[in-house]
C-alpha cells in the first residue's frame, strides 16, 4: 500500500516497524517532508539549515529516543526495510 509512504520510503521499499493510524503516518509524512525540503531549498547563511538540521535536532533526537523528531511526534514511529 503506497498510502501514508514518503518518496524515501517507496524508493528503499521501507516499512513501518508496526501498524500505525493513518493519520500518525500522514503526520509522519508531512514532516519527513518538511524536514526534506532543506535538501532542495538550499539557504545560505552562517551555519546551514540542514547540518543544523541533522547535527542540532536528528542526532540527540536518536540518541535520547531511538527515533527521528519525526517519528517521535508522531507517536515514536518507526521504519524498517529488508536487506
Amino acid at each position: 500500500m503506497l498510502f501514508g509512504k514518503c518518496v524515501g520510503m517507496m524508493l528503499f521499499k521501507a516499512h513501518y516497524e508496526i501498524q500505525v493510524p493513518v493519520w500518525r503516518k500522514i503526520l509522519y509524512v508531512i514532516l519527513y517532508t518538511v524536514s526534506f525540503s532543506t535538501l532542495l531549498l538550499h539557504i545560505w547563511f552562517p551555519f546551514d539549515i540542514l547540518l543544523i538540521n541533522i547535527l542540532a535536532i536528528q542526532l540527540p533526537c536518536v540518541l535520547l529516543t531511538g527515533t527521528t523528531l519525526h517519528g517521535f511526534l508522531s507517536g515514536n514511529v518507526r521504519t524498517v526495510f529488508d536487506i
